[in-house]
């Protein structure tokens, strides 16, 4: 159902997810969501929840991605050590 989402939002011509304030007037975007209707309204949460799900794979990637280097420069340094 997501993807339903995504193909819709790129059959559109928009590719990047809405902006999320990280502090918003909570009471202007209370107002602006509820001036919108039922299906604009889920097709706004699958894209965030979407784009959320995405980021949160991409963070474990680099997470993986991190200890692989720290575990590899460690080796190195012990083999230095051993030399």
């Amino acid at each position: 159902m997501l993807e339903t989402a995504a193909r819709s939002r790129r059959k559109q011509g928009t590719t990047q997810p809405p902006r999320i304030d990280p502090e918003p007037d909570v009471d202007r975007v209370s107002q602006r969501y509820l001036k919108q209707s039922k299906i604009d309204l889920v097709e706004r949460l699958l894209i965030v929840e979407q784009t959320y799900a995405e980021k949160l794979q991409q963070l474990a990637r680099l997470n993986f991605e991190l200890v692989e280097h720290q575990q590899k420069r460690a080796e190195g340094r012990q083999q230095e050590r051993q030399l």
